[in-house]
């Protein structure tokens, strides 16, 4: 298979629209109607382009064409979230954990019990406000898109940085990827999988850095509303950056960060006590819940 160049816009696109040849138009029940063109060596859907070559047209439509059924048919059962066409489209499920993938599951399993915070007890979670944004008190910056340089782990701690920067100093920064070192996890910090609310409590003071579990299609192609997958659980593979909690519609939820662009730059994330979404020894939140 080739390699993929997933560019996101007009910018992308330099041939003149009059000589693209268009290839397919997919309709579906819930009427989304996508013109797919190629141009020169790329293949454009919506405000997406893909670098694949001329003979991989019609392994990459059939792709395409299922991940378009598959958003349809979820977005049908009305639930608590909608799906939605992004640059993953026409990608296997290996080449999207390849685009957002950390590289970073070794250093995580290395975090043994032995390194876990002692908390001391903290105030009812009842007297702790009822909602939490930090996007909307100004200590998160824009989402910021990794690309394929597989630094979701630097995102997520960069944001973690300006935000605490911007609380104490009322400036919020703008720092580099570039400043973070490839052994910045290394143990230290994590947060026990039964303690719920010392997740909830720290975020009082700022965002927070955590790593969660997204190889599901669900995430892939995510959209709106709050992610609630039952029965899935896997290993963490995604940093983003937790900026928040609330309510809605009786549901509460995470507000998290990705590091995938800015048409996917926020996703709100099913917060229940049952399911126990919080980071296990290894600070990691669930995508999938079960």
């Amino acid at each position: 298979m080739s390699e993929f160049d997933t560019s996101i816009g007009d910018s992308t696109i330099e041939e003149d629209a009059a000589s693209w040849m268009p290839l397919t138009v997919v309709h579906t029940a819930s009427t989304i109607a996508i013109l797919t063109y190629r141009s020169r060596n790329r293949l454009h859907y919506q405000h997406y382009s893909v670098a694949i070559p001329h003979e991989e047209d019609d392994y990459r439509l059939s792709i395409f064409s299922q991940t378009v059924k598959f958003i349809d048919g979820i977005n049908a059962q009305n639930l608590s979230y909608k799906l939605g066409i992004n640059k993953y489209a026409a990608m296997t499920p290996d080449e999207i954990s390849a685009a957002k993938c950390c590289k970073l599951k070794s250093n995580l399993r290395n975090i043994s019990e032995g390194r876990m915070i002692e908390y001391p007890p903290h105030q009812p979670l009842s007297d702790l406000p009822k909602d939490l944004n930090w996007v909307t008190r100004g200590a998160v910056n824009p989402p910021f898109n990794q690309r394929d340089c597989n630094s979701c782990y630097a995102s997520a701690a960069l944001g973690a940085m300006e935000g605490a920067f911007q609380i104490k100093t009322g400036h919020l920064p703008k720092f580099s990827v570039q400043q973070i070192p490839g052994d910045l996890i290394n143990g230290r910090g994590a947060v026990p999988k039964e303690r719920l609310d010392i997740l909830i409590q720290e975020l009082q003071f700022g965002p927070i850095a955590i790593q969660i579990f997204t190889d599901t299609p669900a995430f892939d192609n995510y959209r709106s509303g709050i992610l609630d997958i039952p029965n899935c659980n896997g290993e963490p593979d995604h940093g983003m950056l937790l900026v928040g909690y609330g309510v809605d519609g009786g549901k509460p939820y995470w507000l998290l960060q990705d590091s995938l662009g800015p048409q996917r730059g926020f996703c709100n994330m099913l917060s229940d006590e049952a399911y126990r979404p919080v980071l296990n020894k290894v600070l990691k939140a669930k995508a999938c819940l079960g």
